[in-house]
């Protein structure tokens, strides 16, 4: 098993394909594969990315009681355990869920703001969070708060030609965690998070147990600060779009990183 453990990533060299190393190079443009860890070669962090506040007055409340949802609130929907947002906005959700799904789906312009303040939700056949269609999501994990994401291990696939979803935190679009609580995801049957877009990380404790992938992001992987703890069968940190010369990269600005892998660390 390859080990990784990396505080104060900007000073360091990181370990790529488990045999090659690259040093930070300020001239650096990312290309697919590539890890940078220049401050030259930041992607741009719009205000939603951190943000970590949000209006109580406006923000609907999503209470999750085991084996019902109780909603105040506009813009989301029940039908059973599972809770569809359809309008973007502020989501605060706390509570457990079993065998139960968030799912995001809007075709508005703006950004869905989910405020995770003790949220315990598990999916038997599916991803406990699914993003299927939204401009942008961003997930902000409130202050002190303990937060679980839990698979099964067999999906019911809403699409059956790509798979999809097939981790425990899945989104289609633009996806962003932020806040200082805590998120432990626990990947049963293939990753703990995929985006398939482009995935940041701007604060938190966030922990990853997965059977294959821990963190992948199409497009492009950007880290700016948090603690992240993976244990995965596959690669631990994987961005890999290979089409598109611009994308397809790997961004550390900061953090401290614990990663355990069967594969690649990053």
């Amino acid at each position: 098993m390859k080990k990784i453990i990396m505080t104060a990533i900007v000073l360091l060299t990181l370990l790529i394909s488990g045999c090659t190393t690259i040093a930070e190079d300020k001239n650096s443009t990312p290309m697919p594969g590539n890890i940078t860890t220049s401050a030259n070669d930041q992607p741009q962090y719009n205000v939603d990315d951190l943000n970590t506040s949000w209006n109580e007055l406006s923000t609907t409340n999503i209470q999750l009681k085991i084996d019902s949802i109780k909603i105040e609130g506009s813009g989301a929907i029940s039908n059973g355990q599972i809770v569809t947002i359809t309008t973007p906005g502020a989501y605060s959700l706390n509570g457990k869920l079993n065998n139960g799904q968030i799912r995001i789906d809007t075709s508005l312009p703006g950004t869905v703001h989910l405020i995770f303040n003790g949220v315990n939700i598990s999916c038997s056949t599916s991803s406990p969070i699914y993003v299927v269609n939204a401009d942008k999501t961003v997930i902000t994990l409130a202050d002190k708060s303990e937060n679980y994401l839990v698979d099964g291990t067999n999906y019911v696939f809403d699409n059956e030609e790509n798979n999809e979803p097939n981790a425990a935190l899945f989104s289609k679009d633009d996806l962003t965690i932020n806040g200082n609580g805590s998120l432990s995801i626990t990947g049963n049957f293939n990753n703990g998070i995929q985006c398939k877009d482009d995935l940041k990380i701007t604060g938190g404790i966030i922990t990853v147990t997965a059977v294959n992938g821990g963190i992948k992001g199409r497009d492009s992987v950007t880290i700016k600060k948090g603690t992240i703890n993976i244990t995965a069968g596959g690669d631990g940190i994987q961005s890999n779009n290979d089409t598109d010369p611009a994308k397809g990269y790997v961004v550390i600005e900061g953090g401290t990183f614990n990663i355990n892998t069967s594969e690649d660390g990053i």
